[in-house]
């Protein structure tokens, strides 16, 4: 592949700001099922904001858990995160390969996190890797897109500084 999840790998252990890290892979129906992306963030965040851990070990869990995924998304993120102070810092949520959730031409993660995604505070930012597939696209469209180019000179060029300097 192009090395996304090299590229998520590294940004994860290297900044302080990447609080959650969700990997999708093709083919595992849970790294792509938008409830138990939530309850993986949910987790994530917790070990990472103490004020969040201590709202989310307040509710009932038990009871919420039964929930559909929009109504997850609003209990265990959108309502707990509106009462939090902003953190001292930015704080990133990175998904990797969403392209890899896509099923039978549709992808229900990319329409979920672009529907529920935007209710969530701005000091709170998602960074998603994919392919540029239009089952990701097309529900992302309204999200800030960088494309990472793998077939400029500049990045072919890169490829050849690294393989010589290794």
């Amino acid at each position: 592949g192009v090395g996304k999840t090299a590229i998520s790998a590294m940004l994860s252990s290297r900044y302080l700001e990447v609080a959650a890290l969700h990997l999708c892979k093709f083919g595992h129906s849970q790294k792509s099922d938008p409830r138990c992306v939530v309850t993986s963030i949910v987790f994530q965040l917790c070990t990472q904001l103490p004020e969040y851990e201590a709202r989310i070990a307040a509710m009932d869990i038990e009871r919420l858990a039964r929930d559909d995924a929009r109504s997850l998304f609003d209990n265990l993120l959108v309502q707990p995160m509106a009462k939090l102070n902003p953190p001292n810092r930015t704080v990133i949520i990175l998904i990797d390969a969403i392209d890899e959730a896509t099923r039978d031409g549709r992808n229900e993660l990319a329409g979920f996190i672009a529907a529920e995604f935007p209710k969530l505070p701005t000091w709170l930012r998602l960074l998603i890797t994919s392919r540029p597939e239009k089952a990701v696209t097309a529900p992302l469209q309204n999200l800030n897109a960088f494309v990472l180019d793998t077939e400029t000179e500049a990045n072919r060029a890169d490829l050849r500084d690294y393989l010589r300097h290794e």
